[in-house]
């Protein structure tokens, strides 16, 4: 698998399936209706009548069914921000009438191009020729291949930036535009009851995007959404007898939901639903670089140590006590995090994500101790003194100095977020120190500063 960046458009392929023109536009209805020039511009269109008259006017009797924003808000958006010249409008009507017909676009087709190439790894749970093989589809797919295209090509706009001419407003426009897609779908039909694997993975890529946008509330919704489907759609099912890569990407689809709710929970003190951490085989898939689930089983053995005894102390609101078992119990996790790990063969990528959050967690229980009133100036451990991350953004700098920064562009707001939070806390510390260890770690300091605000994202992602 490649981790190059893609920085070309996609092939464009004429599908049966592409999307029409909902409304000719006024300069061709005009001329046609009418033959001449002067009573083109004494008369409108439906499509100018439609965004001129309706648009401003409200119905009085409150009824939602007669909104004219349906009617007027995508076409003329989507013609705006399509980053093809001669491609068709990101979303004519939202798919209202007829939910379950499908339109391959191309920017549907880039967007799952991207995905492999820059998102697999992070997500490794599709099976690959499966999804490019919806693409070339001449049948209409059904509402969980829709929803999930859907949401794939979401969470490619809003966390990419290889889009020509799409600037970060626009994709985030896009973005919203097929999540709307999504949820159309889904009204049309008992998604619940009829839940499916790619609906769990509709959700959670859908509350992946939502994190990207800084909807935070609503991500999170998506996130126990797409739990309370794996359930629904029966991930976990021991009596599974069906394909065993199947059932190994099922696995790997509840420990990457576990992940991010921890994640979320961190980040945001969001309660948690999946209290034990779920299982996850070290087999690797047909056909898939063994390092990808190598580096996925680093990660996830770093969010184990997020145990349900440290989201009771992380979202307890009162004061906690300090104990001797709890002193024991963080210093036993900083010594198991200053470890390294060996990333032999594993992408860039996986790498960027496993070894930001090994620091990053460092700094989490380091504030865990800090609660606990447990950091002292005199700490014959340094995991338990206020200089302790000074340490932690030295290790963080080497490691940024140690990837190309496509790898951490990647994975969009999160890890930025944990990079922040890590010089932050580095300024803060030098704020306590003496002159000369604050001369000592600016260079650090301005490092990761540096780093962060040169992506071309981390600008909108402040």
């Amino acid at each position: 698998m490649s981790n190059s960046s893609v920085d070309h458009h996609h092939p464009s392929v004429v599908s049966a399936h592409s999307y029409q023109t909902e409304f000719p536009s006024e300069a061709t209805s005009s001329s046609t209706l009418t033959g001449s020039a002067d009573v083109e511009s004494q008369y409108l269109t439906f499509s100018g009548f439609a965004q001129g008259i309706l648009a401003p006017w409200q119905d009085p009797t409150g009824n939602e069914d007669w909104s004219p924003v349906a009617v007027t808000s995508s076409s003329i958006v989507d013609q705006q921000i399509s980053p093809f010249a001669d491609s068709v409008p990101l979303s004519s009507s939202p798919d209202t009438v007829h939910p379950r017909i499908f339109a391959i676009s191309p920017v549907i087709e880039r967007g799952v191009a991207l995905f492999i190439t820059h998102l697999y790894p992070t997500y490794p749970l599709l099976d690959q020729q499966a999804l490019q093989s919806l693409l070339s589809e001449t049948r209409d797919l059904d509402r969980s291949e829709s929803t999930l295209l859907w949401s794939i090509c979401a969470l490619a706009l809003v966390s990419i930036d290889h889009w020509p001419t799409l600037d970060t407003d626009k994709r985030a426009v896009a973005c919203k535009k097929y999540i709307r897609r999504c949820h159309d779908a889904r009204l049309a039909a008992d998604y619940v009851e009829e839940a499916t694997f790619y609906d769990v993975l509709a959700s959670l890529f859908i509350s992946v995007a939502y994190f990207e946008l800084k909807c935070r509330k609503a991500s999170w919704f998506y996130l126990r959404e797409a739990i309370t489907l794996s359930h629904a759609a029966d991930l976990l099912d021991t009596n599974y007898n069906s394909d065993p890569a199947e059932k190994l990407r099922h696995q790997r689809t509840f420990a990457l939901l576990y992940i991010t709710e921890r994640g979320a929970c961190t980040l945001n003190n969001f309660p948690v639903s999946i209290i034990l951490p779920p299982g996850l085989p070290t087999d690797a898939l047909p056909d898939e670089d063994p390092s990808i689930i190598f580096g996925l089983s680093k990660l996830y053995h770093l969010f184990s140590l997020l145990d349900s005894n440290f989201v009771r102390l992380w979202n307890d609101t009162g004061l906690s006590s300090a104990t001797a078992q709890k002193e024991n119990e963080l210093s036993t996790l900083q010594g198991h995090l200053r470890e390294p790990l060996d990333m032999r063969h594993v992408s860039d990528i996986q790498r960027a994500n496993v070894l930001v959050t090994q620091q990053w967690l460092r700094l989490i229980f380091w504030q865990s101790a800090l609660k606990l009133s447990m950091v002292t100036s005199t700490a014959s451990d340094s995991a338990f003194t206020y200089e302790y991350p000074i340490e932690i953004a030295t290790s963080l700098c080497e490691v940024v100095k140690s990837l190309p920064p496509v790898a951490i562009q990647a994975h969009g707001l999160g890890i930025f977020e944990k990079q922040f939070e890590i010089a932050y806390s580095l300024l803060d510390a030098l704020t306590l120190c003496g002159y000369s260890k604050k001369a000592r770690h600016y260079e650090t300091l301005r490092y990761l500063l540096l780093s962060l605000s040169a992506s071309p994202s981390s600008r909108q992602k402040r």
